[in-house]
C-alpha cells in the first residue's frame, strides 16, 4: 500500500512539474516580447526561438531543483513517521517508525502470530493494552477479547487459564525496561511490528522470545500432537509470545 501511495505521489509531482514547465516557458516568451518592445529592438535582431527556450529551460531547471528538495523531504516524511504516546503508563513518549509494518524483521525473529491475531485469540486475560488502542491500527481491536472490568478474566484466554504473572513481578525480575515499553514484551512486539527499531532493546527482546521456545519443546515431548487439553498453561504462555501453540 505504501508503494502505491508513493507511486501516485511521484506521478502527481511529475505532472505538476510538466505543467509548471509549460507555464514558465509561456511566461518567458511574454517577458521577452515585453523586453523587446520596451527597448524598441531592431527587427533585424529578433530574439531567436532557442533563446526563449533557454530562458524557459533555465527557469524550469530551478523549479526542478526546488521541487526535488521538496520531494526529498516529503519522501522522508512518508518513510519516517513519528508516534507520540499518551496513555496511562506513558506520557509524551515518542518513537519513530522506520520500517514498513510487519516487514523487515530480524532474521532470528519469526513469530507465528501477528499482534492482531493474538488479541483475537485471547491473551493476557483480556486486560492488556486497553487504554492505548489509538496507538495502533483500529482493526487490531475489532475482534479483540477485552475484559469489561478491571479484573483479569481467564475465560477470555484461548485456553481458558491464567498464564500471566503480575506487572510488579515482571518489574521485580528486571524483565521490563520502563522507559521504552513499560508493559513488557507484547508492547515491544506491537511497536516492533509497526516498524519501530531500537537495536539494543530489539536484540534483548528477541533473545527472550527465543528462550521461550523451550516450552514448545516441553509440550512436544509430553503431549500427543494436537491435544490442546495437554499442558494448557504452557500453551497459553506460548500464545503470549506469538508462538501458535495450537499447532504443537
Amino acid at each position: 500500500m505504501e508503494c502505491l501511495y508513493l507511486s501516485i505521489l511521484i506521478i502527481v509531482l511529475l505532472l505538476f512539474l510538466f505543467v509548471r514547465s509549460l507555464t514558465l516557458y509561456s511566461h518567458c516568451f511574454v517577458l521577452v516580447k515585453i523586453f523587446a518592445a520596451t527597448n524598441r529592438l531592431n527587427m533585424k535582431n529578433k530574439w531567436r526561438k532557442f533563446d526563449i527556450f533557454n530562458c524557459a529551460a533555465g527557469a524550469a531547471k530551478g523549479l526542478y531543483i526546488r521541487m526535488g528538495v521538496r520531494f526529498f523531504f516529503c519522501y522522508n516524511r512518508l518513510m519516517s513517521k513519528k508516534v507520540i504516546v499518551y496513555d496511562k503508563m506513558q506520557k509524551n513518549y515518542e518513537y519513530e517508525i522506520t520500517e514498513p509494518m510487519g516487514k523487515n524483521f530480524h532474521p532470528d525473529f519469526k513469530p507465528d502470530l501477528t499482534p492482531k491475531q493474538m488479541l483475537e485469540l485471547g491473551v493476557f486475560s483480556g486486560i492488556y493494552m486497553r487504554d492505548c488502542t489509538d496507538e495502533f491500527p483500529s482493526d487490531w481491536f475489532t475482534d479483540a477479547k477485552f475484559a469489561t472490568g478491571d479484573k483479569r478474566d481467564p475465560d477470555l484466554n484461548f485456553f481458558k487459564v491464567n498464564a500471566s504473572q503480575s506487572l510488579g513481578e515482571w518489574i521485580r525480575r528486571g524483565w521490563i525496561h520502563r522507559r521504552e515499553d513499560p508493559r513488557g514484551w507484547f508492547q515491544w512486539y506491537c511497536r516492533y511490528y509497526m516498524g519501530r527499531r531500537l537495536p539494543r532493546e530489539d536484540d534483548r527482546q528477541i533473545a527472550r522470545w527465543r528462550a521461550i521456545r523451550r516450552h514448545a519443546g516441553a509440550i512436544s515431548a509430553n503431549c500427543r500432537p494436537g491435544d490442546l487439553h495437554c499442558r494448557p498453561r504452557q500453551r497459553q504462555a506460548l500464545l503470549h509470545w506469538a508462538y501458535d501453540s495450537r499447532k504443537i
